[in-house]
Protein backbone atom coordinates (compact mmCIF):
# COMPACT_ATOMS: atom_id res chain seq x y z
CA UNK A 1 0.00 0.00 0.00
CA UNK A 2 2.57 2.65 1.07
CA UNK A 3 4.62 1.80 -2.25
CA UNK A 4 1.20 2.44 -4.24
CA UNK A 5 0.66 5.71 -2.08
CA UNK A 6 3.91 7.24 -2.81
CA UNK A 7 3.45 5.89 -6.78
CA UNK A 8 0.35 8.18 -6.74
CA UNK A 9 1.74 11.03 -5.08
CA UNK A 10 4.60 10.78 -7.42
CA UNK A 11 2.71 10.88 -10.73
CA UNK A 12 0.31 13.72 -9.25
CA UNK A 13 3.39 15.52 -8.60
CA UNK A 14 4.18 15.31 -12.27
CA UNK A 15 0.93 15.67 -13.45
CA UNK A 16 1.27 19.09 -11.59
CA UNK A 17 4.76 20.17 -13.16
CA UNK A 18 3.47 19.31 -16.30
CA UNK A 19 0.37 20.81 -16.19
CA UNK A 20 2.06 24.32 -14.95
CA UNK A 21 4.59 23.90 -17.75
CA UNK A 22 1.71 23.30 -20.37
CA UNK A 23 -0.33 26.42 -19.45
CA UNK A 24 2.59 28.60 -19.86
CA UNK A 25 4.16 27.02 -23.39
CA UNK A 26 0.44 26.72 -24.39
CA UNK A 27 -0.55 30.44 -23.68
CA UNK A 28 2.34 32.07 -25.66
CA UNK A 29 2.48 29.32 -28.61
CA UNK A 30 -1.51 30.16 -28.91
CA UNK A 31 -0.80 34.16 -28.87
CA UNK A 32 2.52 33.54 -31.35
CA UNK A 33 0.29 31.65 -33.96
CA UNK A 34 -2.68 33.76 -33.47
CA UNK A 35 -0.69 36.69 -34.69
CA UNK A 36 1.45 34.40 -36.94
CA UNK A 37 -1.47 33.62 -38.90
CA UNK A 38 -2.83 37.05 -38.77
CA UNK A 39 0.71 38.75 -40.40
CA UNK A 40 0.87 40.37 -37.58
CA UNK A 41 4.88 40.82 -37.81
CA UNK A 42 5.52 43.92 -35.28
CA UNK A 43 3.45 42.01 -32.58
CA UNK A 44 4.58 38.87 -33.22
CA UNK A 45 8.68 40.03 -33.19
CA UNK A 46 7.29 41.87 -29.73
CA UNK A 47 5.67 38.95 -28.16
CA UNK A 48 9.16 37.61 -28.12
CA UNK A 49 10.54 40.44 -25.65
CA UNK A 50 7.20 39.44 -23.59
CA UNK A 51 8.04 35.90 -23.35
CA UNK A 52 11.83 36.74 -22.09
CA UNK A 53 10.74 39.66 -19.69
CA UNK A 54 8.15 37.04 -18.29
CA UNK A 55 10.71 33.92 -18.56
CA UNK A 56 13.28 36.32 -16.27
CA UNK A 57 10.38 37.52 -13.77
CA UNK A 58 7.82 35.53 -13.10
CA UNK A 59 9.76 31.86 -12.99
CA UNK A 60 12.62 33.83 -11.62
CA UNK A 61 10.41 35.49 -8.66
CA UNK A 62 9.03 31.40 -8.72
CA UNK A 63 12.40 30.17 -7.73
CA UNK A 64 13.30 32.42 -5.04
CA UNK A 65 10.06 31.01 -3.44
CA UNK A 66 11.21 27.74 -3.68
CA UNK A 67 14.40 28.76 -2.24
CA UNK A 68 12.30 30.21 0.85
CA UNK A 69 10.83 27.14 1.02
CA UNK A 70 14.17 25.03 0.67
CA UNK A 71 15.20 27.15 3.78
CA UNK A 72 11.93 26.73 5.79
CA UNK A 73 12.37 22.98 5.90
CA UNK A 74 15.93 23.13 6.28
CA UNK A 75 15.44 24.93 9.55
CA UNK A 76 12.76 22.98 10.49
CA UNK A 77 14.82 19.84 10.45
CA UNK A 78 17.74 21.27 12.81
CA UNK A 79 15.03 21.87 15.12
CA UNK A 80 13.45 18.80 15.05
CA UNK A 81 17.01 17.40 15.18
CA UNK A 82 18.02 19.64 18.53
CA UNK A 83 14.63 18.96 20.19
CA UNK A 84 15.45 14.97 19.69
CA UNK A 85 18.87 15.22 20.82
CA UNK A 86 17.97 17.17 23.30
CA UNK A 87 15.38 14.57 24.79
CA UNK A 88 17.29 11.72 24.66
CA UNK A 89 20.34 13.88 26.19
CA UNK A 90 17.56 14.36 29.39
CA UNK A 91 16.82 10.53 29.27
CA UNK A 92 20.53 9.35 29.30
CA UNK A 93 20.92 11.76 31.80
CA UNK A 94 18.10 9.89 34.04
CA UNK A 95 19.68 6.73 32.74
CA UNK A 96 23.15 7.54 34.54
CA UNK A 97 21.30 8.93 37.80
CA UNK A 98 19.78 5.07 37.91
CA UNK A 99 22.17 3.04 37.17
CA UNK A 100 24.64 5.35 39.88
CA UNK A 101 21.57 4.30 42.39
CA UNK A 102 21.89 0.70 41.51
CA UNK A 103 25.84 0.17 42.25
CA UNK A 104 24.88 2.14 45.71
CA UNK A 105 22.61 -0.36 46.95
CA UNK A 106 24.89 -2.65 45.95
CA UNK A 107 28.03 -0.58 47.78
CA UNK A 108 25.50 0.20 50.82
CA UNK A 109 24.58 -4.23 50.84
CA UNK A 110 28.24 -5.11 50.63
CA UNK A 111 29.32 -2.37 53.16
CA UNK A 112 26.34 -3.69 55.63
CA UNK A 113 27.56 -7.28 55.24
CA UNK A 114 31.27 -6.23 55.89
CA UNK A 115 29.98 -3.84 58.97
CA UNK A 116 31.27 -0.46 56.72
CA UNK A 117 29.59 3.06 56.49
CA UNK A 118 28.12 4.12 53.59
CA UNK A 119 27.82 7.22 52.36
CA UNK A 120 24.13 6.76 50.39
CA UNK A 121 21.89 5.67 53.13
CA UNK A 122 21.71 4.48 56.69
CA UNK A 123 23.33 1.52 57.60
CA UNK A 124 20.47 -0.60 58.68
CA UNK A 125 19.08 -3.82 57.31
CA UNK A 126 15.28 -2.41 56.74
CA UNK A 127 16.67 1.34 55.81
CA UNK A 128 19.22 -0.82 52.73
CA UNK A 129 16.04 -2.94 51.56
CA UNK A 130 13.91 0.30 51.47
CA UNK A 131 16.60 1.52 49.24
CA UNK A 132 17.36 -0.93 46.77
CA UNK A 133 13.12 -1.22 46.72
CA UNK A 134 12.89 1.95 45.57
CA UNK A 135 15.82 1.55 42.96
CA UNK A 136 14.31 -1.81 42.05
CA UNK A 137 11.01 0.28 41.12
CA UNK A 138 12.30 2.97 39.42
CA UNK A 139 14.27 0.57 36.98
CA UNK A 140 10.72 -0.86 36.36
CA UNK A 141 8.88 1.70 35.68
CA UNK A 142 11.44 3.78 33.85
CA UNK A 143 10.39 4.57 30.05
CA UNK A 144 14.15 5.14 28.46
CA UNK A 145 13.52 1.95 26.49
CA UNK A 146 10.18 2.93 24.68
CA UNK A 147 10.50 6.28 24.67
CA UNK A 148 14.06 6.13 23.15
CA UNK A 149 12.46 3.51 20.20
CA UNK A 150 9.50 6.14 20.19
CA UNK A 151 12.32 9.12 19.24
CA UNK A 152 14.18 7.30 17.29
CA UNK A 153 10.98 6.15 15.55
CA UNK A 154 10.21 9.83 15.17
CA UNK A 155 13.88 10.91 13.82
CA UNK A 156 13.08 8.66 11.34
CA UNK A 157 9.95 9.70 10.12
CA UNK A 158 10.99 13.14 10.05
CA UNK A 159 14.51 12.44 7.79
CA UNK A 160 11.84 10.23 5.55
CA UNK A 161 9.76 13.43 4.97
CA UNK A 162 12.78 15.91 4.41
CA UNK A 163 14.20 13.63 2.31
CA UNK A 164 10.80 13.91 0.32
CA UNK A 165 10.30 17.30 0.09
CA UNK A 166 14.07 17.63 -1.06
CA UNK A 167 12.99 15.57 -4.34
CA UNK A 168 9.64 17.51 -4.26
CA UNK A 169 12.15 20.84 -4.28
CA UNK A 170 14.57 19.14 -6.62
CA UNK A 171 11.97 18.42 -9.25
CA UNK A 172 10.17 21.57 -9.59
CA UNK A 173 13.92 23.17 -9.52
CA UNK A 174 14.92 21.35 -12.12
CA UNK A 175 11.40 21.99 -13.65
CA UNK A 176 11.41 26.23 -13.20
CA UNK A 177 15.29 26.29 -14.53
CA UNK A 178 14.79 23.49 -18.05
CA UNK A 179 10.98 26.57 -18.06
CA UNK A 180 13.33 29.63 -18.28
CA UNK A 181 15.79 28.40 -20.99
CA UNK A 182 13.33 27.48 -23.12
CA UNK A 183 11.10 30.84 -22.72
CA UNK A 184 14.04 32.68 -23.25
CA UNK A 185 15.19 31.08 -26.24
CA UNK A 186 12.05 31.09 -27.59
CA UNK A 187 11.57 34.76 -26.60
CA UNK A 188 14.93 35.93 -27.73
CA UNK A 189 14.90 33.75 -31.61
CA UNK A 190 10.97 35.31 -31.89
CA UNK A 191 11.87 38.82 -30.75
CA UNK A 192 14.98 38.77 -32.89
CA UNK A 193 13.58 37.23 -36.20
CA UNK A 194 9.91 37.29 -35.58
CA UNK A 195 9.38 40.34 -37.67
CA UNK A 196 11.15 38.58 -40.55
CA UNK A 197 9.44 35.57 -40.22
CA UNK A 198 6.18 36.35 -40.82
CA UNK A 199 7.39 38.86 -43.41
CA UNK A 200 8.69 35.66 -45.31
CA UNK A 201 5.85 33.74 -44.46
CA UNK A 202 3.33 36.68 -46.01
CA UNK A 203 5.07 36.85 -48.45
Amino acid sequence: MENKSGWKAFLSENTKQLLFAAIILSYFGWVSVDLFLSGEALWFSRLGSAIVAWAIINIGVSREKYSAYLWTIERQRIVNNLNKQTKLHEMSGDSISLTFDLHATQIAQISHHVGLPNSFVENESNKIKEFCFDVERRMEEAPWVEKSKELLREFRELEKEYRNKIKLYTRWQKLFWRLEVALLVWGTIQWGYGDLLVTWWSS
